[in-house]
């Protein structure tokens, strides 16, 4: 075979040893009591507390010790003595009986046994039975499966009570809470206290608790119902709430008010701390929690320049060491630190490997070279670290690869055409648009990659297909080639969809902003005046009377631009309308993430119109406030209405 071919079967090679690797990248030692150590290449190493762990690497703990370690779906405590790997702690998490997970913590968030506390972190799961507690000035999001999200506002205590396919629940204590339940169907949630239950099919509810007087229940979306411990039932309305008092008495529905809510409720403004800086570390600490998902080399280092402005900021406000409580952050900021330096140790140890190994070769160096230039690669390619040597390294380990294909005589069309398929299959997963969620961007990326790629690759399949000397060979040769050009064909659809479904996400967007911008002016105005029938009844006043006629006049204009707007925003949404059927027809609306986040967006703001009715803003939908505004159009068409606008 030729040395070319030799280098293209040393890159497969290695595609192929990255692909069977595990997704998860590391994990890192928290805390250890005794002897805990893992396997290199110069022998045993001891570890310790902050060490990073990766996935090929052998551990051991001694009889006797103890490590709790971080990994990217939470901690596991791992007891002596026992030999095992990353890939083993992954699975076992997997298995285990996780229910929920920590979302976001402002502050402190406790996992409360019967002998102590422990300090939870963003991204720990939880099981039946968990109870969990805020701290003082503390907040947490949970989510519990994929389709409910509870609000922890301070000193609130509760429970993992029941997690079943169609019964979920939990046990409140103490404190205030929020829920947000979509969707469900044929299932229930309820929040159970010791005053009674609080249920819910889909929808925004608060429930808080006084020690003395009972539970009271807020409904902010859809319908929730009240049931005491007799077994009485009541229902409580969207915008209304109800007490179950410790007596077991049920108060009659009463308006909630406008204020509070799923949306309000949670980190804000707390003991003096500006609104933004709580934003700004909840930012940090969502892109933490992804970066420890989905690593990613530069995203690192910007998390890392935004920790540094986020600390001077604090430290200048003088909340740093008062009330801002940043261990976790800097936690993490650790933790990205020494990924970067192990990279670097990585890449460093690999040149000079290299280097010893093209003078004086070894196979057992060699094996260790290809799995350190196998971790360095996914680094590279798949987690985005910079590394201007890259190329170079890689080329010269191919050339080394190839030099001892050629000396050795070791492959045979058989393997190199298994890699090839290997390589085909990746493709046909990456250009798959028939699963439920589908990245679009990353899709125009592989479709732009297999483009490029495509050429090359059906040129190496021929040749293997025309030179070998197997005809099973040839024959799997001939039909991997026809499923390369069953790719290739079906590129002009993909670039089609593409298209369409980024042309779809902008539009939408568009007709979004624009109503959301008539939607904030309308209710700025609104608050600032009297409902539509009292404006009315007052413009008429002013235009008989010419008593504050500058200012009717003024406001009349106003209302008739509103009205103008109303009617052209209609036609947009009818627009609207017509894109998220085209979607629907084409499946984009189902596949594509950020068309349906934009269309959950676009449904609340349709269905959360503020405006002035009687003595206080009302909510309504954008179909509603048309009646409001039919009102006032029908009175400017009036001749007391014309000599206003006049």
């Amino acid at each position: 075979m030729s040395k070319k071919r030799f280098i293209l079967l040393s890159v497969l090679l290695m595609t192929a040893v990255l692909s069977a690797l595990p997704a998860t990248l590391f994990g890192r030692v928290e805390s250890v009591q005794g002897t805990f150590t893992r396997s290199t290449s110069s022998g045993e190493e001891t570890l310790n507390a902050g060490d990073i762990l990766w996935e090929e690497e052998r551990l051991t703990l001694a009889d006797g010790a103890k490590a709790v370690i971080r990994l990217a779906a939470g901690r596991v405590t791992v007891e002596g003595p026992r030999a095992f790997t990353l890939a083993d702690l992954f699975r076992e998490k997997g298995a285990s009986e996780e229910k929920a997970r920590v979302e976001y913590i402002l502050g402190r968030l406790y996992l409360v046994t019967d002998e102590d506390e422990t300090i939870l972190s963003a991204g720990d799961g939880l099981s039946v039975g968990d109870r969990i507690r805020t701290g003082d000035n503390s907040y947490a999001e949970i989510s519990v499966g994929d389709k409910i999200l509870m609000k922890m506002d301070q000193n609130t205590t509760l429970e993992i009570k029941e997690f079943e396919e169609k019964s979920k629940g939990i046990r409140q204590t103490l404190g205030r809470l929020w829920v947000k339940a979509k969707k469900l169907v044929a299932e229930k949630f309820e929040v159970d206290t010791r005053f009674g239950t609080a249920g819910v099919r889909g929808t925004s509810f608060g429930v808080s608790l006084d020690a003395q007087r009972g539970m009271n229940v807020e409904c902010e979306e859809g319908e929730v119902y009240l049931r005491n411990p007799e077994g009485t039932e009541v229902g409580v309305k969207a915008g209304y709430r109800r007490s179950l008092g410790s007596d077991g008495v049920i108060s009659d529905p009463e308006p909630r008010g406008e204020e509070g809510g799923f949306d309000e409720f949670g980190p804000g403004a707390r003991d003096g701390i500006p609104a933004e800086i709580i934003e700004e570390y909840k930012r940090l600490t969502l892109s933490a929690q992804s970066l420890i998902r989905s690593p990613d080399g530069v995203k690192i280092a910007f998390f890392l320049r935004d920790f540094n402005l986020f600390k001077t900021k604090t430290a200048a406000l003088g909340f740093e060491d008062a009330v801002m409580d940043i261990d976790q952050l800097a936690e993490w900021v650790t933790l990205f630190q020494k990924m970067r330096g192990e990279f670097e140790r990585l890449t460093d140890e690999s040149l000079k490997l290299l280097t010893l190994l093209e003078s004086r070769f070894n196979e057992e160096d060699f094996l260790v070279l290809k799995k350190k230039a196998a971790l360095i690669s996914r680094f590279v390619s798949e987690w985005n670290f910079p590394w201007e040597e890259y190329e170079s390294f890689m080329k010269r380990v191919s050339l080394l690869e190839a030099k001892i294909v050629s000396e050795t005589d070791v492959q045979n069309d058989d393997f190199s055409l298994s890699l090839l398929d290997q390589e085909v299959s990746k493709w046909e997963e990456l250009l798959n648009i028939s699963g439920s969620a589908v990245d679009f961007t990353r899709l125009s990326l592989n479709v732009n990659r297999f483009t490029e790629r495509y050429k090359a690759l059906l040129a190496e399949v021929k040749a293997i297909g025309s030179s070998s000397v197997s005809r099973q060979t040839a024959l799997a040769a001939e039909g991997l080639m026809k499923r390369l050009e069953r790719l290739y064909d079906a590129l002009p659809h993909l670039q089609e969809v593409i298209a369409f479904e980024k042309r779809t996400y902008e539009q939408m967007t568009q007709v979004r902003n624009r109503i959301f911008v008539f939607k904030q002016t309308l209710e700025a105005f609104s608050a600032q005046t009297d409902s539509a029938a009292l404006w009315i009844e007052q413009a008429v006043s002013a235009a008989l009377t010419g008593e504050n006629l500058l200012k009717y006049k003024a406001e009349a204009r106003i209302w008739d631009r509103f009205i103008r707007e109303y009617e052209a925003l209609r036609s947009d949404f009818s627009l609207y309308e017509k894109i998220v059927r085209e979607a629907r027809q084409k499946g984009v609306f189902y596949t594509s993430p950020r068309i349906i986040r934009e269309y959950d967006e676009m449904d609340r703001l349709l269905n959360n119109f503020r405006i002035k009715k009687g003595c206080c803003l009302v909510t309504m939908n954008f179909g509603q406030i048309r009646k409001e505004l039919i009102l006032i159009k029908n009175f400017l068409l009036t001749a007391e209405g014309r000599s206003l606008l006049s």
